[in-house]
């Protein structure tokens, strides 16, 4: 399955990313409308693409599917990264990508129920793959007390996840890959300059003061976007070449970006605490060694489906 080492490789690239949104949201203090406006300005670099592909404007039913992507990408990475900036990524992470799945499941199987049916040994998948996502990031209630206010914000960025991923594969069938990728990033462009309206946010993105986006972060945050870029173009792939139905376990995935995590807070949460923040208990790590198991299973099954 070519498609499931590129989905692995892209969910590394991504664990990577967010941990370097992490060090820049912290450290500089960054508004969350200001990081996603440029993180949707920098998504239109595939415009390059267009001199060297027979670009076109599609039927009104993917040109729809296409735009509504863009347009529900961006509103569901302004609360993830407002989540970043107040919360632990080894928390947040799997929290949003436990909850994808369930809705990309619920929805494809309510709207598209024939192309969203899975197998038995898919479905035992998806839901190994779920259960570790949220195992590995689970906490008692009495630890969450303080922060059960995020829980609205990752249920409607999931949400929002959800809609921008099932969309954009409704728009790719039968269409040109490159083509859709970039109607879709034009959309998201288009909708984060509503970000502009405010005025506290255009003057700072429009003047460029230091406040907007410190020097210091900038080469880190190209160079962020660029790896960013390349494991979102892999992962539109990966959602262009499998069925319908595979869409939430792609997502479900996302459950790999915990692994790489946990990993990284072993080697790098004593040189980087202000990012990582993480529990390394003897509980908290038998925790996520099940959790890990789980995903395990669940990418063994899926590597025989």
């Amino acid at each position: 399955m070519n498609w499931l080492l590129t989905i692995i490789f892209a969910h590394f690239l991504f664990a990577v990313v967010f941990l370097i949104d992490k060090y820049i949201l912290v450290d500089s203090v960054i508004d969350p409308k200001i990081y996603t406006f440029y993180v949707s300005l920098l998504g239109i670099v595939v415009l390059l693409f267009i001199p060297f592909i027979d670009f076109y404007l599609p039927d009104k039913e993917h040109l729809f599917f296409a735009l509504f992507s863009g347009i529900t990408f961006v509103p569901a990475l302004f609360y993830f990264n407002s989540l970043l900036s107040g919360f632990e990524a080894s928390r947040v992470v799997p929290a949003v990508g436990g909850t994808i799945p369930i809705f990309i499941f619920i929805l494809g199987n309510i709207f598209f129920p024939e192309q969203a049916r899975l197998s038995f040994g898919q479905t035992v998948s998806l839901f190994l793959l779920i259960g570790g996502s949220v195992l590995i990031s689970y906490k008692s209630s009495e630890e969450n007390k303080t922060k059960s206010g995020m829980l609205k914000m990752i249920a409607a960025c999931s949400f929002l996840f959800a809609l921008a991923s099932l969309s954009s594969k409704y728009a790719y069938i039968n269409q040109d890959f490159l083509v859709m990728l970039i109607w879709i990033r034009l959309s998201a462009f288009l909708m984060s300059l509503l970000f502009l309206l405010d005025r506290t946010t255009r003057n700072k993105v429009l003047t460029k003061t230091e406040n907007a986006f410190p020097r210091k972060s900038k080469t880190l945050f190209l160079a962020n976007q660029a790896m960013g870029a390349t494991g979102n173009i892999l992962f539109n792939w990966v959602v262009f070449v499998v069925p319908v139905a595979f869409i939430a376990i792609v997502n479900a995935l996302q459950g790999l970006q915990n692994v790489f995590l946990f990993v990284f807070a072993i080697l790098f949460s004593k040189k980087f605490p202000e990012i990582f923040q993480e529990d390394l208990s003897k509980k908290t790590i038998v925790q996520k060694v099940f959790a890990i198991l789980l995903i395990g299973s669940g990418l063994a099954i899926l590597s025989f489906q």
